[in-house]
């Protein structure tokens, strides 16, 4: 733990689930936040979207991969290219090729899958839904890469 991250385990009456609280200065440069009447600073579905994709350099946990699959599945239209320009927004080491080999070095467990809310979401249900959410960004990232134009060092490495 450092003064910039904090984790906390938090207890209700029907589950456990962890709390995350990360300080990064540069989320309140390119972030939208709303007060409320009790004075919670909440950041919108936008910024969060920002930070979850962040995260998928440092870790694909289970739980940031289905934040991650929620919040698409509200902007079905966001492009690859956007979805990493919103990334790098928040941690400049976002790109493509580090979140490919982040996804590729993750191995799901299902015993990380029992955070679900819903009463009808089995662990087993959450882990098939990531790992198929996985593969397919994992896709779609070399879909991604294929299509960009080869660097300067690329084309020298094909000529050697």
């Amino acid at each position: 733990m450092t003064k910039k991250y904090i984790d906390k385990i938090a207890q209700t009456k029907e589950s456990n689930f962890t709390i995350d609280v990360v300080l990064d200065e540069n989320i309140f440069k390119v972030g939208k936040f709303h007060t409320l009447e009790s004075g919670i600073v909440l950041a919108d579905l936008e910024t969060i979207l920002r930070m979850k994709v962040a995260t998928l350099v440092s870790r694909c946990a289970e739980k940031d991969l289905d934040d991650l699959k929620w919040l698409l599945e509200r902007s079905p239209r966001i492009e690859m290219g956007e979805l990493i320009r919103l990334g790098e927004s928040v941690d400049q080491g976002v790109n493509a090729e580090n979140i490919l080999a982040s996804l590729l070095g993750t191995k799901l467990n299902k015993e990380s899958c029992y955070f679900s809310l819903h009463p009808k979401r089995s662990p087993e249900q959450v882990l098939a839904d990531l790992s198929a959410f996985k593969k397919n960004l994992e896709l779609n990232l070399r879909d991604y890469l294929k299509a960009m134009p080869t660097p300067p060092l690329g084309r020298l490495v094909k000529k050697l």
